[in-house]
């Protein structure tokens, strides 16, 4: 929803589909497999986080680094106060 609402915002056309099933060269998102890459090693908390996170910087730069890492973390908070509150996950999140 919200990539969606941004992607209208800057009159870009994105494959929302290629990007949320983890094949980012087509989603029209630059540098989307080293972000993808990011997003599920700092969610899952992998062994690799540390390679992964310069990869990326590699890539988008510090500041571009830190806007991945600072928006992973939004997310998650919204996980995190959703489950607090009690609210329902749908049953595919959960089979995820």
């Amino acid at each position: 929803m919200f990539l969606s609402s941004s992607s209208e915002a800057i009159n870009s056309s994105l494959d929302l589909g290629n990007a949320i099933n983890g094949s980012g060269f087509q989603s029209g998102v630059p540098n989307a497999e080293s972000l993808i890459a990011f997003t599920e090693s700092a969610n899952r908390q992998t062994s690799n986080l540390s390679q992964v996170r310069k990869q990326l910087s590699e890539e988008v730069g510090a500041e571009g680094m830190v806007d991945a890492a600072i928006t992973v973390s939004i997310f998650q908070s919204l996980n995190i106060a959703a489950d607090c509150s009690g609210i329902r996950i749908d049953d595919d999140w959960v089979t995820i």
